[in-house]
């Protein structure tokens, strides 16, 4: 699979030592797995890896969801997992879900209960990368070609100053204006040349 070979990050937050150890267990050497047991940390601090998966226990995911959209505006996409505590009730499953929890992991917590879990977390991780990338890409090609577009209006615009004029110091004096709007112009010099009725060539220098 195309993420067999990347590390990602998974953050819990209020996990009991057996949650936390069952995590820690399954995650192995593919994820890197960062927890806290009271206070969030600064989520917009640069040190922070961004999540594939952010765990919960019931009260930080109350507490989670508390805090101001400024905050945790960037973490919206980011699956979210509950570790339901023992002694459960189905209010704690509705509250989890309205929570916005995608995922709720009951005891016993086993491999086999965090292992559809965790595969989903990694690939909506890379596709979200994926779309991150074309998402870029998409904003280059499209600076290109208004790069172009304005290319082509300026010569465009420039090709019909000039031959609009039939004074040859009129066609420079334009074209000395239009030139210097993209380049820093000091002088604009020219040689005009035409045959005359003998046969030769005339030359004058502007």
């Amino acid at each position: 699979m195309r993420y067999a070979n990347k590390k990602y990050a998974i953050w819990g937050f209020g996990l009991s030592e057996d949650q936390a150890d069952t995590l820690r267990g399954y995650t192995g050497s593919m994820y890197r797995l960062r927890l806290w047991d009271e206070d969030f940390p600064e989520f917009t601090h640069m040190d922070l890896e961004p999540p594939c998966l952010i765990c919960f226990g019931l009260d930080r995911c109350r507490a989670f969801a508390a805090l101001s959209r400024m905050e945790t505006a960037h973490l919206e996409m980011v699956p979210k997992a509950l570790f339901l505590h023992e002694g459960y009730s189905s209010a704690d499953v509705e509250e989890a879900l309205d929570l916005g929890c995608g995922a709720i992991l009951r005891p016993p917590f086993t491999p086999e209960r965090l292992e559809p879990v965790l595969r989903k977390a990694t690939e909506t991780a890379a596709l979200h990368k994926d779309i991150l990338n074309m998402t870029r890409e998409i904003g280059l090609e499209r600076e290109l070609l208004e790069n172009k577009n304005e290319t082509l209006d300026f010569l465009v615009n420039f090709l019909t100053s000039t031959t609009e004029q039939l004074d040859e110091k009129e066609v420079l004096r334009t074209a000395f204006v239009s030139l210097g709007k993209l380049f820093p112009v000091q002088s604009l010099n020219a040689v005009l040349t035409h045959e005359n009725d003998e046969g030769s060539i005339d030359a004058e220098l502007y």
